[in-house]
């Protein structure tokens, strides 16, 4: 955790385990980095900070963790910061909270794509939205059934 000190050390490990990947393997990848809201907005300045550190290196930023108790907008300054970067934006929403979540994601924090989002179907303008728009939304359905989604 970022919190005990060793955040940028696992970041760095993290980034050079996937370039060294890349070029032992011919392939290419991108990274996200993530920020858990589940612990607050001072943890994921400590987590954006560390990340940062790295920016060329990361692709976008995403926001996972517990929607319904810390709003995505209680991280507006964060995804701030990330847009001045040049980051791509991701947020997980419509896991926990319903489709407000999604609109909220997209409106306010600048959404390009939707983690989850399985609440999306209980709005059929939100449905329209993101297919006119082209906003994706990855979802895992193991994940989804591990964390009670549906």
């Amino acid at each position: 955790r970022v919190s005990r000190g060793l955040g940028d050390v696992y970041k760095s490990l993290v980034i050079d385990g996937v370039r060294d990947g890349c070029n032992t393997f011919g392939v290419e990848a991108r990274l996200i980095g993530i920020m858990s809201r589940t612990f607050g907005e001072a943890a994921c300045l400590q987590e954006l900070d560390a990340l940062l550190a790295h920016r060329e290196k990361i692709t976008a930023l995403d926001l996972a963790g517990d929607e319904l108790g810390f709003p995505g907008s209680l991280f507006l300054s964060h995804f701030n910061r990330a847009r001045d970067a040049g980051w791509h934006i991701t947020v997980h929403a419509g896991e926990a909270a319903g489709p407000e979540s999604i609109w909220q994601a997209i409106r306010e924090l600048g959404a390009e794509r939707i983690g989850h989002g399985v609440k999306a179907v209980e709005d059929r303008a939100l449905m329209d939205f993101l297919a006119q728009q082209r906003i994706g939304i990855e979802s895992c359905l193991a994940s989804n059934i591990q964390s009670s989604t549906v």
